[in-house]
């Protein structure tokens, strides 16, 4: 019998309370345990989701291999393998991966005439249930077998017909000779001369007039045994202003 007057004991401080604070502790961790075990459900495990390779000058391909493994209970299976470039094929060593199973992506990425650092993306497809979409990026750094300076020998419309000097130089571990210069444009005469054998070649050029604009390109054949190497090109043009003929570099 409660008497007018009497004061009830705090919630805070009885048992009922250090029993449902407990329990709200064990529910918390439950819910936690669940919300990290669905977010791994279905999910492929990369040791590395990017890889960067150095190539030499003389290289054509670059192989590059992402390992990855299936830490779940159940079977996942690849649906599709795209790229942000038609240079890469990518493939994995089988379709399906069962729990535990390990697997192995490879990158195949053809350099073709790219020089530089050059950056692209693989991604990868899983099928539903299992649906996700994986991001991997490849990093390429290609140095220069052939330097050609300037790329772009400028002349301006009614200025000096003046003789300019392109040089060409082979900087890879093999050497080039140049065996043939062809000019896309008659009005354009030039003479060459070797200034190292193999290494270093010089070419002089210039214009019959500047009377018009034209634009044009010397061929440059060498003897290089790698087929990207074999043809090279030295731009060469008469405008009214050279921004307009920026493009030729690219």
């Amino acid at each position: 019998m409660l008497f007018a007057g009497a004061v009830l004991p705090s919630p805070r401080g009885g048992l009922g309370f250090c029993m449902m604070m407990e329990r709200a502790k064990w529910l918390l961790i439950v819910l936690t345990w669940i919300g990290f075990a669905g977010s791994c459900a279905g999910q492929l495990k990369f040791d590395a989701v990017t890889r960067e390779a150095d190539a030499s000058p003389e290289d054509t391909e670059i192989s590059m291999r992402f390992t990855f493994s299936n830490p779940t209970d159940e079977a996942i299976q690849v649906k599709s393998i795209e790229s942000t470039c038609g240079c890469i094929k990518a493939s994995t060593d089988q379709q399906v991966y069962g729990p535990g199973e390990e697997g192995v992506l490879e990158a195949l990425f053809s350099l073709g005439n790219f020089v530089g650092t050059i950056d692209k993306v693989v991604y990868l497809m899983t099928e539903k249930p299992h649906l996700e979409r994986y991001e991997l990026k490849v990093t390429v750094h290609i140095p220069q077998a052939v330097v050609i300076e300037p790329k772009v020998s400028r002349w301006m419309v009614g200025g000096a017909a003046d003789e300019k000097i392109i040089d060409v130089k082979f900087v890879g571990s093999e050497s080039m000779k140049v065996v043939e210069i062809v000019s896309t444009r008659p009005q354009f005469a030039f003479r060459s001369e070797e200034v190292e054998e193999g290494r270093h070649y010089r070419i002089a050029l210039r214009p019959e007039t500047t009377s018009e604009s034209i634009m044009g390109a010397l061929k440059i054949v060498t003897d290089s045994a790698i087929p990207k190497y074999q043809k090279q090109l030295a731009f060469f043009t008469v405008s009214r202003n050279h921004r307009s003929d920026a493009g030729s570099e690219q």
